[in-house]
């Protein structure tokens, strides 16, 4: 198998397996419970995705320029930043973090006595800062079978012991809470273990590396940082703002089913990252090489072999989408299939238009992009107003398909616009 292959495979296996951890939560939580676990997600995700720099897209791409240098001091700088930069964004975080669940807990969560949960699991999540740095450091030294095999076993470890604790403890949102923060922890710790074994004879020097050797590249990883962080921020928070919207006007059930449709439905959004991935670089090369015309023909070919993939399985999944839904979860999130059949129209519109991103990117218009995530989100706040207070969870799907419509319309546009320009 080929880097590619290896991927791929990762990634499908990965998702697979979040799909069955998923199947068994929900069945082991009522309804309602699994409304209030998705909701407390949410709230943790939204509010990390305000600390976490990303910093491993960063170590990747000026890391790739120092392997090409052949300059593993300056390597290693980059790397003893990254961390630097990861550790005290976890620590504001922590502390940020503490003060706003302390006074703003009740807002979005109705059970008590959650809030220290609630900081812990945030605080795990936020491991996951240091995990995207070890995941770039394997890939720029081209271990993606290691990557791949790695990433499988963590989440396979995972699945395992959230079935194990499942069936010994009695099932309650308190324990549950518990059993997934030490989960998370002992999975970053083992994963970062793992990386660093995987690598340890490319990192002599490490030691005497030192941070001063990159000083003048500061300007340009802090800018590259900001951009970055701009439209990770705000595409978080228009992915968990509809959870939390739907928490605040509607019930747990309400929430729990929207929440198994939404990630049944955004399933089909993991299938189309890694061909996202393979199709970067081909897009970076055609644009250098100023192949214009010919990169507009292969777009039309990928987006019209999708379309009819796409369309098709709509078709089939219209007409079984309450059974799905029930054989999947059970009877009680049966309520759930126009969800998910919603939330499926606008993942297929995403996997239709997959390299809006990857054209956008190498176009240089990452400014229009978090103009346009900007744009989204006040739409989707305003739109989510309207719509779900009168509409509960199929208003919350709505509003969904709708800002991914407006999302890969815009994307697809200006980056065919642009191209078309150019000839």
């Amino acid at each position: 198998m080929n880097n590619t292959s290896w991927v791929f495979f990762a990634n499908i296996y990965r998702v697979f397996l979040v799909f069955v951890r998923s199947i068994i939560v929900a069945k082991a939580l009522s309804a309602s419970t699994f409304g209030q676990y998705v909701t407390i997600l949410a709230l943790t995700a939204s509010l990390q995705a305000f600390f976490n720099l990303n910093i491993g897209t960063m170590f990747t791409k000026f890391g790739a320029s120092y392997m090409m240098e052949k300059r593993n001091d300056k390597l290693f700088g980059l790397l003893k930043l990254s961390f630097l930069l990861t550790v005290l964004s976890l620590l504001v975080s922590v502390i940020l973090l503490f003060f706003f669940i302390r006074f703003s807990y009740q807002l979005f969560i109705d059970q008590p006595n959650l809030e220290y949960h609630i900081l812990l699991l945030a605080v795990a999540q936020g491991m996951t800062f240091i995990d995207y740095t070890s995941l770039s450091l394997l890939r720029l030294f081209y271990r993606f079978r290691q990557n791949s095999l790695i990433t499988m076993l963590i989440i396979t470890i995972e699945l395992v012991v959230i079935i194990i604790s499942l069936v010994v403890y009695s099932v309650d949102l308190e324990t549950f809470l518990v059993i997934i923060i030490i989960q998370k922890f002992a999975s970053s710790i083992i994963f970062n273990g793992l990386c660093f074994w995987e690598i340890r004879a490319e990192l002599t020097g490490f030691r005497q590396a030192q941070i001063k050797l990159i000083k003048s590249d500061f300007k340009e990883i802090k800018s590259f940082i900001t951009v970055n962080y701009g439209s990770r921020l705000v595409k978080t928070l228009i992915q968990q703002g509809d959870v939390l919207l739907l928490s605040a006007f509607a019930t747990d059930y309400e929430v729990g089913i929207f929440g198994v449709g939404k990630r049944l439905g955004n399933a089909i959004l993991s299938i189309t990252d890694p061909l996202m991935n393979a199709v970067f670089p081909q897009i970076s090369r055609m644009i250098s090489g100023k192949q214009y015309k010919d990169l507009i023909a292969m777009i039309k070919q990928i987006t019209s072999t999708v379309l009819l993939l796409g369309g098709a399985f709509l078709i089939a999944l219209f007409f079984f989408r309450f059974d799905i839904l029930a054989l999947a979860y059970g009877n009680e999130f049966r309520d759930g299939g126009n969800v998910f059949f919603v939330i499926s129209l606008s993942s297929v519109a995403g996997g239709i238009f997959f390299w809006y991103t990857s054209l956008l990117l190498n176009l240089e218009l990452v400014v229009y992009r978090f103009k346009m995530y900007i744009a989204l989100l006040v739409g989707s706040l305003v739109l989510g107003l309207l719509i779900i207070p009168l509409y509960g969870a199929i208003g919350a799907a709505v509003t969904v398909l709708i800002m991914r419509l407006a999302e890969v319309g815009a994307g697809a546009y200006k980056g065919l616009h642009t191209l078309n320009s150019r000839l």
